[in-house]
């Protein structure tokens, strides 16, 4: 546990806790900024997981909102302000059909 590998907890169901606002959005940025977007990104407390990724997005993140539209917010608005990021897709979750943090070993 001291180095980060074996984690202890529960993790809840939002959309069963009527979150409405469960995303996973993908962010594209200017060169260079990356590691500083990501960092700007994981300071929100909603947002529940940040990846640096090689793929069509620089940026994957994890995000939990009561409310569409407070999502609607924080993509639209909030995320808007950080500098060096280029643009912004959000992928709405309607439901989870399985969600499990382990790596089979």
């Amino acid at each position: 546990m001291d180095k980060n590998i074996i984690r202890i907890g529960a993790s809840a169901n939002p959309l069963a806790l009527g979150y409405e606002g469960v995303a996973i959005v993908g962010l594209k940025c200017d060169p260079g900024k990356v590691r500083e977007v990501a960092e700007a990104v994981a300071a929100y407390k909603q947002v529940q997981y940040v990846g640096i990724y090689a793929s069509p997005y620089d940026i994957v993140f994890w995000v939990v909102f009561r409310t569409l539209n407070d999502l609607g917010d924080f993509t639209k608005g909030e995320l808007g302000r950080i500098p060096g990021l280029k643009e912004i897709d959000t992928i709405v979750n309607l439901k989870m059909v399985k969600m499990v943090f382990r790596v089979p070993i």
